[in-house]
């Protein structure tokens, strides 16, 4: 059975515009994410926002360095490493970041 972590790593690296089912297996129908655009009520809102910010990645792909789990609270360290047309000339941007995802009992994440 794939653990919690797996499922977090193949979701980032696997999710692209063939892939969006992906989100439906991932995140539960009344999940909250927060990024620093704003934040997302709803699987079917944050679905929207994925189509429409995957139109003009051509590359992405998150290396993950370290996690923290705590019962349900998965804090996840990465770098991202995107191409997107009309971003920095279509060269790679690499971003450090991190996530924090909640899971609830259904084991989709509520909070992202």
């Amino acid at each position: 059975m794939e653990t919690r972590s797996e499922k977090i790593v193949r979701v980032f690296n696997g999710l692209g515009p063939d892939t969006m089912p992906l989100l439906h297996e991932f995140y539960a129908p009344d999940v909250v994410f927060e990024d620093p655009l704003g934040r997302i009520h709803g699987r079917d809102n944050l679905h929207a926002y994925y189509e429409n910010m995957y139109k003009t990645v051509q590359e992405i792909r998150f290396d993950f360095s370290s996690s923290v789990v705590q019962d349900d609270t998965h804090v996840v360290v990465w770098t991202m490493r995107l191409k997107a047309r009309g971003l920095n000339r279509g060269q790679e941007v690499v971003l450090d970041g991190n996530s924090v995802l909640r899971f609830g009992a259904d084991d989709k994440v509520i909070f992202h």
